[in-house]
């Protein structure tokens, strides 16, 4: 089995496996949150990639996953696209995706495998408060979308009980939302990638995708909490000799003024990050978790539980040139 993963911004990953191609929370342009939040990076080609999905799923109703702009224009583009609506006991998303313009909207139940065609499967896990996350189970493949959830270790090893191996995990890795308590940055920075850690310690997944959170402050009341967002940069650093990450990357930069200083060249950068990995890292740990040998995360593992682990093919914003935008803070 084969999958391919395709980071296009923040939380919008596209996902292909078994000729299904599973677009989650496109926020690919403008702001969130009335203004609120921005895009840390640009990839103008992130469109187009998300318009090549079959299938769409959003996991809640916050506006840097549920961006109407984006929704809208997706749905002018590929009115047809599977949309799999969110319903629970007190809410359903399927009449505010249909108002976005998309006609085929299926209700897509808590807890609930529904099949999604070629042999894939989807089950929706919702947990506190509006957070959900989604497993999907193909032929020969496990993927779990955490996406924002945040769990406890008990609740973690429940699911895992539940759902078995998984190959490919996607979990965020930064804070989102206002700081009460302002520790120093690099606290704050080991916190919530702590957080995605602690569910990499217990799911074992074989592959790790960081993600959904990509995001900067505008607002001038936490502009500040810029300086603890981990970018691409301190990520692949945090991550550097953890087989398993499928860490995010930048394109090159075309010298647009309005994004900030031109990239250096793709080989430059790479030597630096060469060069950097050489030395202690002073931020936090270079593995996310160092897998037991015989557990079926560990790289010489593949084959654990008598079948064969998929090979995974990961891309992030390689579809389109993805540019740095400066923060808030930056442009003073």
């Amino acid at each position: 089995m084969r999958l391919h993963v395709e980071s296009l911004n923040h939380a919008c990953v596209l996902l292909s496996v078994s000729g299904v191609r599973l677009l989650f929370d496109p926020w690919l342009s403008g702001t969130a949150f009335s203004g609120g939040w921005g895009l840390r990076y640009e990839n103008p080609r992130a469109i187009e990639r998300a318009a090549d999905a079959t299938h769409l799923w959003i996991s809640l109703w916050h506006s840097d996953h549920m961006h109407e702009p984006t929704l809208r224009e997706l749905a002018r583009r590929r009115p047809d696209i599977e949309v799999l609506a969110n319903v629970s006991h007190n809410f359903s998303m399927v009449e505010r995706l249909r108002a976005m313009g998309f006609a085929k909207v299926d209700a897509l139940g808590e807890r609930t495998p529904l099949s999604i065609g070629s042999g894939v499967m989807v089950t929706r896990y919702p947990t506190a408060g509006i957070d959900n996350m989604l497993h999907v189970a193909a032929p020969g493949a496990s993927i779990l979308n955490y996406n924002d959830c945040n769990l406890p270790e008990r609740a973690l090893r429940r699911l895992k009980a539940r759902i078995g191996q998984v190959d490919l995990l996607l979990a965020n890795y930064n804070h989102a939302g206002k700081l009460f308590e302002r520790a120093s940055d690099e606290a704050i920075q080991r916190t919530f990638f702590g957080s995605m850690a602690r569910a990499v310690e217990v799911m074992r997944p074989r592959h790790v995708v960081p993600f959904a959170s990509s995001h900067v402050y505008r607002s001038r009341y936490s502009t500040a909490q810029n300086q603890s967002l981990l970018d691409f940069d301190q990520l692949a650093a945090w991550t550097a000799h953890d087989p398993r990450a499928l860490r995010p990357r930048r394109g090159v930069g075309d010298g647009d003024p309005r994004v900030g200083p031109r990239d250096p060249p793709r080989r430059e950068r790479t030597r630096s990050a060469q060069h950097r990995t050489r030395r202690p890292n002073p931020l936090g740990p270079r593995v996310l978790v160092e897998p037991a040998r015989g557990d079926p995360g560990h790289p010489r593992d593949r084959q654990a539980e008598g079948r064969r682990a998929p090979r995974v093919r990961g891309e992030a914003v390689s579809s389109g040139r993805c540019r740095a935008r400066r923060t808030p803070r930056e442009r003073g």
